[in-house]
C-alpha cells in the first residue's frame, strides 16, 4: 500500500474467493476500488470516525466536500449494509439520500478483557504515569492532582511540555506513552477521573473502557460523547475547550468520593451492553444477510 494523503491511499485486494466484504474507514480510495469492483450488495462498510465530524482548515472541508459529491456519497447509496458507531451518523447519511433500512448503529465493541480488573497499586507504584488528557485545567486542580498524558503524543509532547511551564504544574503533569493494555486496565482502575476533551469524537471507546473499569469519565460535550455520556448520571461534560467548566467538573469528582463512585457504577452498568459477545451477535447477522443477497 502507498499512502500520500488520506485521500490517496490505494492498494488492490483479491477479493475472488469472498463472499462478504467488510469495509473500514471512509474517504479510503481502496474502499472505493472495492465498491466499484465487488458486488456492492454484499458489502458492510464501517464509518468508525463517523461522517459528522467538523474539519478544521477551509482546504480540508473543500476536499471533503468535493469528496462527498463525487464519490464518497454514491458510494454509500450503493453499499450493502452501513455500520455507523453512534445514532447521530444515521441522519446525516439519511439527508443524503441513503436509506435507513441499510443502516446499522453498532459500535465498536470492549473484549472481555477490557472488563479484568486492573491493578490499581501499579499504577500507584508509578504515581508519575496517571492518566488525563488536560494541561490548562492543572493549574485549577489542588496542588495534590496529578495529571499524565497516556498514549502516543503524535509529536506535541515537547510543546505540552512547554505548557507545563509556562502553567507552573511541570512537577505534577506527566508523560506516560505507549502503554499495554494490562497497564493502561490498571491505569484506568487507579485514576480518579478518565479525561476525555477533544474536539470530536465519532465513539469515544475510551469512555468505554474507563466504565469497564468502573470509573467516572469527564468529556467535551461534541459528537458521540454527548449520545453516550447523560450528564450528572454517568459521567459529566464540558463544552469544548472551557477550561473553567472543564475544570469544574474535575473537580467536584476530586472532591467527592461518593459522586466519582456513582458515576463509575453506572458507566460500568452501561459498559456491559457493548461487550464483543452482546455486539458480535448482531454483526454475525448482518454478515448473514449479505450473503444471502
Amino acid at each position: 500500500m502507498v499512502r500520500s494523503g488520506y485521500y490517496r491511499s490505494l492498494f488492490y485486494p483479491d477479493l475472488e474467493a469472498a463472499e462478504v466484504v467488510h469495509l473500514h474507514g471512509y474517504a479510503v480510495r481502496t474502499n472505493d476500488h472495492v465498491a466499484r469492483t465487488f458486488e456492492p450488495s454484499r458489502i458492510a462498510f464501517s464509518l468508525h470516525h463517523g461522517v459528522r465530524m467538523p474539519h478544521p482548515t477551509s482546504t480540508t472541508r473543500l476536499l471533503r466536500r468535493a469528496y462527498d459529491v463525487t464519490t464518497g456519497i454514491p458510494t454509500l447509496r450503493r453499499i450493502g449494509r452501513i455500520l455507523v458507531a453512534a445514532p447521530g451518523d444515521v441522519s446525516w447519511l439519511t439527508q443524503r439520500g441513503i436509506s435507513q433500512e441499510k443502516i446499522t448503529v453498532l459500535p465498536t465493541p470492549l473484549a472481555d478483557e477490557d472488563f479484568i480488573p486492573g491493578d490499581p497499586s501499579w499504577a500507584r507504584t508509578h504515581e508519575d504515569k496517571g492518566v488525563a488528557y488536560l494541561l490548562e485545567a492543572a493549574a485549577m486542580l489542588p496542588a495534590e492532582a496529578h495529571l499524565v498524558f497516556a498514549g502516543p503524543d503524535d509529536g506535541m509532547q515537547a510543546i505540552l511540555e512547554r505548557g507545563t511551564r509556562d502553567l507552573h504544574v511541570q512537577d505534577r503533569v506527566h508523560f506516560l506513552g505507549v502503554v499495554t493494555a494490562e497497564q493502561k486496565r490498571s491505569l484506568l482502575a487507579a485514576c480518579a477521573s478518565l479525561v476525555l476533551p477533544s474536539a470530536y469524537e465519532a465513539q469515544g471507546l475510551t469512555v468505554l473502557e474507563a466504565w469497564a473499569q468502573g470509573r467516572p469519565v469527564v468529556a467535551s460535550r461534541v459528537g458521540a460523547l454527548a449520545e453516550i455520556i447523560s450528564d450528572g448520571k454517568d459521567g459529566l461534560l464540558a463544552p469544548y475547550a472551557n477550561t473553567p467548566r472543564l475544570s469544574s467538573a474535575l473537580n467536584e469528582i476530586w472532591g467527592s468520593e461518593s459522586t466519582a463512585r456513582a458515576l463509575g457504577a453506572r458507566g460500568k452498568t452501561i459498559a456491559a451492553r457493548f461487550r464483543l459477545e452482546e455486539l458480535g451477535r448482531t454483526l454475525e447477522g448482518i454478515y448473514d444477510g449479505l450473503r444471502r443477497n
